[in-house]
Parts: structure tokens; C-alpha cells; sequence
């Protein structure tokens, strides 16, 4: 306090003196500092949903273009010479099985479980139309491809879906 008059050094002290060492929030403060934690919060999942909806989207749009680029004639398809993994391509089918069961019994919120299910529906319309298309054509590595594509990516999904927060 250099600089002032030894009267105004007095006068603060004596007023300082008065001041409460602490002042104590009133009791509502935490509902309000809550209400606006809260959003937050529950922006996650919605985040993980959406990167997982991108991701069937994403898978979708490749199988649809690689199937389109092998149906056509004139384009150049490499073509794998390693034979039909059936027993493989049945392993991935059935772990994908397991895990959707499982996931069915977790305790997530009634609209994560339906995002979940509608983009199952997408990836196993995707695998049921490669398994046609094998099926049509039984020898094609390329399809076969396609189809345990299909299949990792839907077990990929379940274990990101087996990751989200519960309810």
C-alpha cells in the first residue's frame, strides 16, 4: 500500500476486518452446474453411433461399387486364386451370431439398440445378397471376398456396439 496517506491504509483495514473470511454457495447451486454437465455427457454415444453408421454406410457403398465394377464386362477384376473358405466364412457367420445375441441382452438404451438394429439390417442385407451372389456363382474368390468383407465388418460392429456406455 506505498503511496497512500496513512488515513486511507486505516480505513481499509478497519473494513477489511468486516469481510467474511468465506462465503458458502447457496444449496441450488449444484442442480444448475449439473443441468448444464449433463448434455456433455450424453453427446458421446451419440458420436460412437454415428462413426458406426458411417461405417456400415462406408461398407455398403464399397460393396455396392465393387460389385458394380465386377459385374461389368469390360473392367479389368483381379481376381484372388485362393479357393472359397467355407468353413471360414461360416466361423466369421457365427461368432457375428454370438456376439448379436449377447449385445441383445446388454443394457443399452432403448435408442441405441434401435440405431444398433437398423444398421444390422443393413450389413445383413449386404451379406445376404454376396451369399446369393456366391451362391449363383459357387467357384468366385471375388464374391468370396466380398462375403467375409461383409462378415468382419459385422462382427467389427458388434464389438464397437459391445464398447458403447451403458444405460
Amino acid at each position: 500500500m506505498t503511496g497512500q496517506r496513512p488515513d486511507d491504509e486505516t480505513f481499509l483495514r478497519s473494513h477489511l476486518a468486516d469481510l467474511p473470511r468465506s462465503i458458502d454457495p447457496p444449496r441450488d447451486l449444484w442442480p444448475a452446474i449439473e443441468g448444464r454437465l449433463a448434455p456433455r455427457a450424453r453427446a458421446r454415444p451419440r458420436i460412437a453411433l454415428y462413426r458406426l453408421a458411417a461405417a456400415i454406410a462406408l461398407v455398403a457403398l464399397s460393396s455396392a461399387v465393387t460389385w458394380y465394377v465386377a459385374r461389368r464386362s469390360d473392367a479389368p477384376v483381379a481376381v484372388a486364386t485362393a479357393p472359397v473358405d467355407r468353413a471360414g466364412l461360416a466361423r466369421l457367420a457365427r461368432a457375428g451370431d454370438i456376439m448379436e445375441q449377447g449385445l441383445g441382452s446388454s443394457s443399452l438404451a432403448p435408442a441405441t439398440r434401435a440405431v444398433l438394429a437398423r444398421n444390422l439390417v443393413v450389413i445383413d442385407s449386404a451379406i445376404a445378397e454376396c451369399q446369393r451372389a456366391l451362391d449363383a456363382d459357387p467357384g468366385s474368390p471375388v464374391l468370396a471376398g466380398l462375403l467375409r468383407a461383409a462378415h468382419r465388418q459385422r462382427v467389427e460392429f458388434l464389438q464397437q456396439a459391445a464398447r458403447l456406455p451403458r444405460s
